[in-house]
């Protein structure tokens, strides 16, 4: 079964089918199948976040951030941060309810550090570590 979202109506139907034609709600012929979109966002998420450390990817082009908190905790706390940023692979439904890798923690020297990739309008709970999708220069 997958899950299609009407972008028209916001109607979320399940069908058997792999493409849907039109939303059986409204008729309108914009509808996304979620879970291609997510494994898109999680594709475009986890190349970005493995670029953090080379640069910046030259497609998926973001900025990596950190909180104040994390930088309180000083430079090289800051880059084990984003090492373990960069190599977390670990998702889970527990982790990753959507399946679109946007949200991911980390331990740094025995301190729990979210990461959080923003590619969707989705708001998750506050997290030390963040990323932006938004156009702009490559990650540095």
């Amino acid at each position: 079964m997958a899950q299609f979202h009407c972008t028209s109506c916001g109607e979320v139907e399940e069908h058997d089918l792999v493409t849907l034609e039109a939303c059986a709600s409204c008729g309108a012929t914009s509808v996304v199948n979620l879970e291609a979109q997510a494994a898109q966002v999680a594709k475009a998420n986890d190349a970005f976040r493995a670029a953090i450390l080379s640069g910046g990817h030259p497609v998926y082009r973001g900025r990596a951030v950190c909180t104040q908190g994390v930088a309180a905790e000083g430079l090289d706390f800051v880059i084990c941060a984003q090492i373990a940023v960069a190599a977390f692979s670990e998702f889970t439904e527990g982790n990753d309810p959507y399946g679109d890798h946007t949200f991911g923690a980390v331990t740094v020297a025995d301190k729990n550090s979210g990461s959080k990739s923003i590619s969707t309008t989705r708001a998750i709970r506050s997290a030390p570590m963040t990323r932006s999708t938004t156009p702009g220069p490559a990650a540095s």
